[in-house]
């Protein structure tokens, strides 16, 4: 687990619990941007961002999906590897998907190889204090 990542839960009081990964990733982070403003959406991996329903929802019609370059060009403190669901981190607003929200924890990739993270749910949601909207929409089986 990344050190900043680490230094979060404790502060925060978070009990989370690390392990090796098993090939699933039950929560995936997307990077938003609206010019100089960026957010993080936080959905179920097996789920695709609705980001035209997202637009909508909060009358930011010029919101989009920020690549990965331009966001950690933004935030060079981040580590190489995935988001971590955690903007507090770095001062921007997290989205949470209503559906994930629902769950009683959240596991999702920790920023070191081969971990992941486990939390209460409610526990999360305390820390991060995210704004929780519809944002996931299925995947469809092919």
């Amino acid at each position: 687990m990344i050190p900043e990542l680490h230094a979060f839960l404790i502060r925060e009081r978070v009990p989370f619990e690390v392990r090796d990964a098993d090939g699933r990733c039950f929560a995936k982070v997307v990077a938003l941007r609206d010019g100089d403003l960026y957010a993080l959406a936080v959905l179920p991996a097996a789920s695709s961002f609705d980001l035209m329903d997202f637009q909508r929802r909060i009358g930011r019609y010029a919101l989009t999906v920020a690549n990965e370059d331009e966001f950690r060009g933004q935030f060079p403190e981040l580590a190489r590897g995935p988001l971590l669901p955690f903007g507090r981190m770095l001062g921007i607003p997290v989205y949470l998907d209503r559906g994930l929200a629902e769950e009683p924890a959240m596991t999702f990739e920790s920023g070191a190889d081969g971990e992941v993270v486990s939390m209460p749910m409610h526990d999360y949601v305390r820390a991060e204090r995210p704004a929780i909207a519809p944002l996931a929409r299925a995947l469809r089986a092919a």
